[in-house]
């Protein structure tokens, strides 16, 4: 640890004493405790997602770090992904159109993602605070980035059966956004190959977006290519811009991108997801 510049400590008491900033990275479960815990000690907060998996007492932290001027910072860094900020530009200076309709797709095979853990022990076989909804809560965020707030219409989390985990690992859910654009989005825990892929249509086009081959392609209402585009660099780099926005936030040259607002909407579109799905839940 000494060598990767990193100090070991022998409790979470010791840790804290000296620290300024904390990256809260535990199992989900224990976000919302960790990030009052922080919060108490008059520490800035980076939370991995998901911000928590209910909203019991959740709007008293953010109270509490405000009145304290703490940074909390939400663990969306699909936000700090090429593609998604030029898809913003586009639809924010009006050269999509108005957007009508988009949807979100993120696939992938949970067992090969941590190959050295049992993924059935794991925080995402948690039926509460686990699951592919809460898992892959990016996409909605992304969504949310892109076309703003929205409500949750309809829910089918399911059980596929391969992965033998009380989770849902397969899920498809319907929003409808304050602008009246309409949007979809499918998550699971049971693709192979993974695919993770975002489109927008407009009035004047449609935005195409390969998250892991880093391609933006966008198309006029004609067909025609208007713009393709292949950025350099993984998903690596944007945890790495991502930590350095958290940084410039701490020393005041920047504010989140996300807000606490922004986050708890996000997840409250996750909550209702599984209160429509059925699944269980905390409260919201």
């Amino acid at each position: 640890m000494n060598d990767l510049g990193g100090k070991a400590y022998a409790s979470r008491e010791e840790a804290l004493s000296g620290a300024s900033a904390v990256l809260i990275c535990s199992p989900s479960q224990h976000h919302l405790a960790d990030l009052r815990h922080v919060v108490e000690l008059g520490l800035h907060a980076f939370v991995e997602k998901p911000l928590a998996h209910t909203t019991d007492g959740l709007a008293d932290v953010f109270a509490q770090a405000d009145d304290k001027g703490l940074v909390i910072f939400h663990g969306f860094f699909l936000r700090f992904h090429p593609c998604v900020r030029r898809a913003k530009e586009l639809i924010d200076t009006g050269k999509l159109g108005d957007p009508l309709w988009a949807r979100a797709l993120c696939s992938g095979y949970l067992p090969g993602w941590r190959p050295h853990q049992d993924y059935t022990q794991g925080y995402a076989a948690d039926p509460t605070s686990g699951g592919t909804l809460l898992d892959n809560i990016h996409e909605f965020d992304v969504l949310y980035a892109l076309l703003g707030p929205s409500q949750v219409r309809a829910s089918v989390p399911g059980h596929s059966g391969t992965l033998e985990i009380p989770s849902e690992d397969i899920a498809d859910v319907i929003l409808v956004h304050d602008t009246g654009a309409q949007s979809s989005v499918h998550v699971d825990y049971v693709t192979r190959p993974a695919k993770r892929v975002t489109e927008v249509s407009g009035t004047q086009g449609r935005i195409e977006i390969d998250l892991i081959k880093r391609q933006l392609i966008f198309v006029d209402t004609n067909g025609e290519t208007v713009e393709e585009q292949t950025y350099d660099g993984t998903f690596s780099d944007d945890y790495v811009a991502e930590m350095q926005a958290f940084l410039a936030c701490i020393d005041g040259t920047e504010v989140p991108q996300c807000s606490n607002e922004d986050s708890a909407h996000v997840l409250n579109q996750i909550l209702s997801a599984r209160q429509l799905g059925g699944l269980s839940s905390h409260g919201q």
